[in-house]
């Protein structure tokens, strides 16, 4: 093919896109790359893409349509301070793909996935804006879709997403949809859950840890602001093609992780998902909705693991003496002291216990005397200064005896 030949192919396919642009709009050919649709608004136009997931469809081996089966009041426990009644029908999950991780007035949201049940059916749409121009017209039909909705799922939402869309519709003199929905965060619940048993909560991480599984050919997120980047200056769409298979993939690793929570709340004793460290958390979590039996349940498993044995020991007596179960709380303290585990803290509550609640100072000074035994040796061993304890110890003994001395006083009067 000669030069003049290769002008006339150039300038016939221009042509031809020219005629398509005219006929289909100018993102035609994006739309056509990621197998979605150019929606137009009074506002401009942009780029949508929906895919359907049938109730059988399933997630790193779990079946979304498994959280429509969660009685969703289990989890008021996980998601505190909520004003209204969860129902999952009302909920949307919700992840932005943006220009830049920092945030702030100058990062955009060019990709924003919307995931949500209906009919059984697990729904996905995600908003692409083709250009900066293009980003009211984005926004408007976000917040059409949201407004069907009470709850909005998300991964770090509270920290980064929400505030990250509330600042584009404000530069845009619109209103947001989010000040009427209330925001369920997964990355603040994992963590209560999860804190301390894994060292990093980042979605990526619980995929492996709890859901055992590897993203294969996923592109990192790190990586992304700057294909979309380069796509704004070249055109070229077949790399927008990895970042909408990696936001549809948080989307449904957020809904696995909400079953996942519901499960592990429900049931710890009984998931296999459950380790040691995570019982201290669930305990606290039945701790403060006040079901103190299953919270007592959670202590007594997270005793048997090593690592976490001596705060489980210490928080489960700590919550026997604020329910003023006091033969258990004591019978821990004595168990404590006995094998070494938190033994200053027993002999201090077995003190309080003995000149509070039984009113027996001779046994409130021995458990004094047996704590300044420890802390003196301690201090001989290891050539230690006098420590805050050793004074708090040696100053509770004095008090001590001057109330055995009174209390021998009044007994003698009467």
């Amino acid at each position: 093919m000669n030069l003049t030949e290769k002008l006339k192919t150039f300038i016939g396919s221009s042509k031809n896109r020219l005629d398509k642009e005219v006929e289909k709009g100018k993102y035609f050919w994006i739309a056509e790359k990621i197998e979605g649709k150019i929606v137009k608004t009074p506002l401009g136009e942009h780029i949508e893409k929906e895919v359907i997931y049938d109730k059988k469809y399933e997630y790193s081996g779990v079946k979304l349509s498994k959280v429509l089966e969660i009685p969703i009041n289990e989890l008021d426990s996980v998601f505190k301070n909520l004003s209204k009644k969860i129902e999952i029908e009302k909920i949307a999950f919700l992840d932005t793909e943006t220009t830049g991780l920092a945030g702030g007035s100058g990062t955009f949201a060019f990709l924003i996935g919307v995931g949500f049940f209906e009919n059984n059916y697990f729904r996905l749409n995600q908003f692409f804006m083709p250009d900066y121009s293009e980003e009211p017209s984005l926004l408007l039909r976000l917040s059409e879709m949201l407004s069907g909705f009470e709850f909005v799922v998300t991964f770090n939402g509270k920290i980064y997403d929400v505030p990250l869309l509330n600042t584009r519709y404000v530069i845009n003199k619109m209103d947001s949809p989010f000040q009427e929905l209330c925001n369920l965060d997964l990355l603040t619940v994992s963590r209560r859950i999860f804190k301390k048993r894994l060292k990093s909560v980042a979605l990526s991480n619980l995929e492996r840890q709890l859901f055992y599984m590897e993203r294969e050919n996923d592109i990192p997120g790190f990586m992304i602001p700057a294909v979309y980047f380069n796509y704004l200056r070249t055109s070229r769409a077949d790399d927008l093609i990895p970042i909408f298979f990696h936001n549809q993939k948080d989307i449904l690793s957020m809904v696995n992780l909400l079953y996942t929570i519901f499960d592990v709340v429900k049931n710890p004793l009984g998931s296999n998902l459950c380790r040691g460290e995570d019982y201290i958390c669930i305990a606290k979590l039945y701790e403060e909705k006040g079901d103190f039996q299953k919270s007592i349940e959670c202590y007594k498993k997270a005793i048997e693991s090593e690592n976490i044995k001596e705060e489980a020991y210490i928080k489960l007596s700590f919550l026997y003496k604020k329910l003023k179960m006091w033969d258990e709380a004591v019978s821990i303290w004595i168990e404590m002291a006995e094998k070494n585990i938190g033994t200053l803290i027993a002999l201090e509550e077995l003190s309080k216990y003995f000149e509070h609640i039984e009113k027996n100072y001779d046994k409130a000074i021995k458990e004094v005397e047996r704590a300044l035994h420890i802390l003196s040796l301690k201090k001989r061993l290891l050539n230690q200064p006098d420590d805050k304890k050793l004074f708090e110890f040696k100053k509770r003994l004095e008090r001590l005896k001057d109330k055995r001395l009174k209390n021998k006083g009044q007994i003698f009067l009467l």
